[in-house]
């Protein structure tokens, strides 16, 4: 599809600029921060600023080189023309992809969170709007789309980091062997099973999802629990997972099953709990 005099290219150019006005605006922030003897806070600007960076750049690309099929969708959607779930799942896919590639060139992680269904309750929805509480776990099929996809971005070199989380639990053992079909030099654990997300973010969800980790891959490579919440009050989810999983491999130390050797113990959780994450998404780089 060309975009040329479309509303689909309009609407690319106002997010390019929205984009590039938020990545100058964040550096002139990271500057007076770091005149103000601010270096830690100028730093997160600076990093705020890389990311509003690369947002554009995507825009960018896609005024200039457009999405084929993708872009159909979008411009019926845009005209308020219905459009098929095989046009939506196009579009998705391809902004996903177009993501992914930029990701990898930027060294960034793709995280996927899999497996919810959303806005189940229409009466609530017309009242309240959608997220507001009536979602739920879905029972999709996701391994030969996933596959595919992750393939997909793979031949091209241009799969990035990943961490993959499923919403049902019946998943986990897809998601744990998904990963040793794309893992790659010279990133250790390249892709990655998250921890339990949303409804398994509890004891009996997170240890199913280590469970299936130590029983299919290398647990000592898991960068362990991560939040996407800007809210402090989330964090004390940190220390409730790192308590599960001293727990669990402490039962399985009890049972001859792990090593009781306080030096590798030491280290499989650090690991787990800082140092992978740490090394993982390039923290001391």
């Amino acid at each position: 599809m060309q975009l040329s005099e479309s509303k689909t290219l309009e609407n690319l150019k106002t997010a390019f600029a929205n984009e590039s006005a938020a990545m100058v605006r964040y550096e002139i922030f990271a500057e007076k921060a770091k005149q103000s003897g601010n270096e830690e806070i100028s730093q997160v600007f600076r990093i705020t600023a890389r990311n509003e960076k690369a947002h554009a750049q995507i825009w960018l690309g896609l005024i200039y080189g457009g999405i084929p099929e993708a872009a159909d969708a979008l411009e019926k959607a845009m005209h308020g023309e219905a459009i098929t779930k095989e046009e939506a799942d196009c579009f998705k896919t391809a902004v996903i992809s177009a993501c992914a590639e930029k990701y990898e060139a930027l060294g960034w992680t793709m995280q996927l969170h899999i497996g919810a269904m959303r806005n189940n309750n229409q009466k609530m929805y017309q009242a309240l709007g959608a997220d507001t509480g009536y979602d739920s776990i879905n029972d999709l099929s996701i391994a030969k789309p996933l596959a595919l996809f992750m393939d997909a971005l793979e031949r091209k070199d241009a799969l990035p980091k990943t961490i993959l989380y499923t919403l049902n639990p019946k998943d986990n053992y897809v998601l744990g062997t998904m990963l040793g079909n794309f893992q790659k030099a010279p990133t250790p654990g390249k892709i990655q099973f998250g921890s339990g997300w949303w409804f398994n973010d509890q004891r009996d969800g997170m240890e199913s999802q280590m469970r299936a980790l130590a029983n299919l891959g290398l647990l000592s490579r898991f960068v362990g629990m991560l939040t996407d919440s800007r809210s402090f009050v989330s964090y004390p989810r940190h220390e409730y997972f790192r308590r599960i999983l001293c727990n669990l491999i402490g039962s399985w130390v009890e049972k001859g099953e792990y090593p009781n050797d306080d030096a590798i113990l030491k280290t499989i959780v650090e690991g787990i709990c800082y140092h992978n994450a740490e090394r993982y998404f390039g923290f001391l780089d």
